[in-house]
């Protein structure tokens, strides 16, 4: 499958194939695939067969898995440069997740035994594959560990606190109803803790728009 210019071009840029030959990048825009994942739709199911190694170019995925009454448990958000599907380098395994574009994305996919060829001619790849996956476990710990030991107000507080900012504005970049998933509360739950964090002068919030009045005393919650 051919590739356009405009995609070639960011996978080009993208973090993970810095340092990689010409001959390897053109070997890999050869043997990969771009693939566009409409808003809502779902790139795979958890149950189904791992085999790709997927690139996120544009766009963001939610990872979920089906918790009770139709409802589910997001376990990660994943945005533009995001590296995922490393499971396809084991060979039987299935996928733990269903993974489900929030709007329009452009992915690059790579076949498994694609990915371990080019591993083998360019090492250095399989270390920032390694690099990528232990940040993304080390989130995984960091949020078990929230709900493990803070309390709802303090989940807020540190989601936010992570959060890019300009100047003091922050941006709730999902829908709360996906975020509270990631924090492991209620829609309700997290609702009230935004509440309970206006009305105590540390934040506003206007949709998705957040400022923070008090950045330290967020913080300090933490301790």
């Amino acid at each position: 499958m051919t590739i356009d210019k405009d995609v070639q071009k960011k996978i080009a840029a993208h973090p993970l194939f810095e340092g990689v030959a010409r001959s390897q990048l053109n070997w890999l825009l050869n043997v990969g695939q771009a693939q566009s994942l409409p808003k809502q739709a779902y790139l795979y199911h958890r149950g189904d067969q791992s085999g790709f190694l997927y690139v996120l170019l544009t766009g963001h995925i939610k990872l979920s898995v089906p918790a009770e009454r139709g409802s589910e448990k997001v376990l990660e958000f994943l945005g533009p440069g995001d590296v995922f599907g490393e499971s396809a380098l084991l060979p039987g395994t299935t996928l733990i997740a269903d993974a489900q574009a929030l709007q329009t994305c452009e992915l690059l996919v790579i076949a498994a035994a694609d990915v371990m060829t080019v591993v083998t001619r360019a090492p250095f790849l399989a270390q920032k594959m390694l690099a990528n996956l232990s940040k993304r476990v080390q989130a995984l710990f960091r949020d078990m560990e929230s709900v493990s030991l803070l309390s709802a107000a303090q989940r807020v507080a540190e989601y936010l606190l992570r959060q890019p900012r300009e100047g003091n504005q922050a941006h709730l970049p999902y829908h709360k109803r996906a975020i509270a998933s990631k924090l492991g509360l209620q829609p309700e739950t997290f609702s009230r803790s935004l509440q309970q964090l206006a009305a105590d002068g540390l934040i506003s919030v206007r949709g998705a728009k957040v400022v923070i009045h008090d950045a330290d005393k967020l913080q300090a919650m933490l301790a």
